[in-house]
């Protein structure tokens, strides 16, 4: 008789059991991995169809560090733009977990559909879809207001930018559901 060592786990499924056994873990995994993903593609987009560039560090740093604009952070106007560009890319790299953990948390285990490649694919673009609405919508307009968006952020180079806006957000979602894919519960 001879004896045959167990071949080794599939690394494929031993990975995506660790989304069922670390969810938060592979949350802020994701949600860091997803979010530099599409900030980089963001920075790119001007080579895809003309597509306005979404440099959201850069307007996060302009969000923290704006005092004409009411900002209570009156130590800190004067910084450079390195500071603003390094201190913008923590808080939206913190704002992409936090709503990764929130997706992960609360969004996927309500969606219905099978934790297959697939399945974790499509319920990350549905939470994808709801983020690029609401930051076409609501966010972008409402933060940025001195540059007249407008409504849906048409102001941002019209069709394109909203373009823009769903393709940052897909890609953030693929980015997301590659390393947060949970296995079927029965695996």
């Amino acid at each position: 008789m001879s004896t045959q060592t167990p071949l080794l786990e599939d690394p494929a499924i031993g990975w995506r059991r660790l989304s069922n056994t670390h969810p938060i873990a592979m949350a802020v995994l994701a949600g860091f991995v997803g979010t530099h993903i599409a900030t980089v593609f963001g920075f790119w987009f001007h080579g895809v169809f003309g597509l306005p560039d979404l440099d959201w560090p850069r307007f996060n740093g302009y969000l923290l560090f704006r005092p004409t604009f009411g900002s209570d952070f009156s130590v800190l106007t004067e910084v450079s733009d390195t500071t603003r560009l390094v201190l913008g890319w923590l808080v939206h790299a913190f704002t992409g977990i936090v709503f990764t953990i929130t997706y992960v948390a609360v969004v996927h285990p309500r969606i219905p559909w099978p934790n297959t490649m697939a399945g974790n694919a499509a319920k990350a673009l549905v939470w994808g879809g709801i983020l690029a609405t609401l930051s076409a919508l609501w966010w972008s307009p409402s933060l940025f207001p001195e540059f007249d968006l407008g409504f849906f952020t048409w102001n941002l180079d019209g069709f394109a930018g909203v373009v823009a806006i769903y393709l940052w957000h897909v890609i953030y979602a693929l980015g997301v559901s590659l390393v947060y894919n949970p296995l079927p519960r029965a695996s």
